[in-house]
């Protein structure tokens, strides 16, 4: 996260952004001709291709684009507030697997065998 933040730092949003359209776009236009079917060889080349191309595509994603999204609102709001968001994000986060594993137990309990 901290070489991320360096980096829009140092370029700037528009040129992160840019160049992670650029390798967001190569990722996909690979991923499509795999499904296209385009290269001749076995399964065991498009499986490990097409793996490695998403692998890269989500990493590219968080690099470039999601790192923006996120330093939008702490440049927006004071720093006090931007901590009480925080907390409530981790609490939720927290919170929610919880929440459900218990909506999953009242929905199974009926039909499962004793």
């Amino acid at each position: 996260m901290v070489f991320t933040v360096n980096l829009v730092d140092q370029y700037g949003r528009r040129k992160s952004m840019l160049w992670g359209s650029g390798g967001l776009t190569v990722c996909y236009v690979i991923l499509a001709l795999i499904a296209m079917n385009f290269f001749p060889t076995g399964g065991a080349f498009k499986s490990v291709v097409g793996t490695v191309t998403l692998v890269g595509s989500t990493s590219i994603f968080g690099v470039f684009w999601l790192t923006t999204v996120w330093l939008i609102p702490t440049e927006l709001h004071p720093d006090k507030a931007w901590t009480y968001w925080l907390f409530a994000v981790f609490v939720f986060a927290l919170y929610q697997p919880f929440r459900g594993f218990a909506d999953l137990a009242l929905l199974t309990r009926d039909w499962l065998p004793r």
